[in-house]
């Protein structure tokens, strides 16, 4: 009986193993990152990046990646695969390295790997659990670099100008909610959207580079 050949690996299994190489080069360049970065100063230099042929700041999240999960851990989440076969990659690192954690990581781990977790679910998974401890008087992550503070904090900024025009400007058939505020309180209101704005304006000029 003529011997059958080999069965090809099938295209799920081949996205796998792309996934972990990917998720090996990330954890690679964020060890590198770590081992130079102390003669950069705070993040990881544009040469370095230009390098990699990654952003500066994707190389910054491969730096926080790698300094905060362990070899061990590391080559237990390569391993990992989720219900449908595929592996966990650097799009899930990028969220998953905002937990300090170690104990709630591997619950996460192994939740993605039971649910399928896309990068958004998982994202929103940590968001939920980050936020029940925020809550309960634990601090929440901070930025890992003064490029990732200075986006965040023009992140929310912009989050908040926007809730405060809507507030202040609402669409016709919407009541101004400000309107039943006290008028001192609409002032301070008022006086803190102005020093946000000038905040927000000086993020974007990159004025915290020179302080």
């Amino acid at each position: 009986m003529p011997r059958k050949p080999p069965s090809k690996p099938t295209v799920l299994s081949d996205a796998a193993t792309q996934a972990v190489d990917r998720l090996r080069r990330f954890y690679d360049i964020g060890r590198q990152a770590n081992e130079i970065g102390g003669g950069y100063g705070e993040g990881t230099s544009v040469q370095f990046a230009e390098e990699m042929g990654m952003s500066r700041g994707r190389v910054d999240h491969a730096r926080t990646f790698a300094k905060r999960i362990g070899k061990a851990e590391f080559e237990s989440i390569c391993e990992m695969r989720d219900a449908s076969g595929r592996a966990f990659g650097p799009g899930h690192a990028t969220q998953l390295m905002a937990v300090e954690d170690e104990q709630l990581r591997a619950r996460l781990l192994s939740q993605w790997a039971k649910h399928g977790w896309t990068v958004t679910q998982l994202r929103d998974a940590i968001r939920r659990k980050l936020g029940k401890r925020s809550r309960g008087g634990r601090r929440r992550n901070a930025p890992a670099t003064q490029k990732a503070a200075a986006e965040e904090l023009q992140r929310l900024t912009r989050h908040w100008l926007d809730l405060y025009r809507g507030l202040r400007h609402p669409p016709e058939n919407v009541a101004a909610a400000l309107r039943g505020f006290p008028a001192a309180l609409r002032k301070r209101l008022n006086a803190a959207a102005t020093a946000l704005a000038e905040l927000q304006r000086g993020l974007g000029r990159g004025d915290v580079a020179g302080e």
